[in-house]
């Protein structure tokens, strides 16, 4: 059974590595990012993770500011994906945001091929890049 939750220092260096794994595809080299340890001392980030047991399947990093919940990341391990992983974690950030007030979701996807997950949920691609859903 799947577990979420909110991000544990004790998993800092498996999150790390599960966005590393979709980052060195996709991000320039030489850019920096920031790593778990200084995204979970941001106060306003909200970081959560899918987990089984203490495996790690699924990691979301996300923000609410006012009526908008953004989410800046998400990466499922390679071997649980097309499982619901992401989608759950989507989800559950998704509850969170309207919770505190947010009436609009959305993601900046770096990953081209993730098109199909994000359209699957709802979401529509805006002319910038980001998609977003109400």
């Amino acid at each position: 059974m799947i577990q979420l939750g909110p991000a544990q220092l004790r998993w800092a260096h498996q999150i790390d590595r599960l966005f590393a794994s979709v980052q060195d595809a996709l991000i320039p080299p030489g850019a920096r990012l920031e790593s778990i340890a200084e995204r979970m001392a941001d106060p306003g980030r909200i970081l959560r993770v899918a987990r089984k047991g203490e495996t790690l399947l699924g990691a979301l990093d996300g923000r609410i500011e006012g009526d908008r919940g953004s989410i800046a990341q998400l990466a499922v391990a390679q071997d649980v994906r097309f499982r619901g992983v992401g989608k759950a974690l989507v989800e559950a950030f998704a509850s969170e945001a309207r919770s505190e007030g947010a009436r609009l979701l959305e993601a900046w996807v770096i990953d081209p091929e993730s098109e199909g997950f994000w359209l699957s949920m709802s979401f529509e691609r805006d002319p910038d890049g980001a998609y977003r859903r109400t």
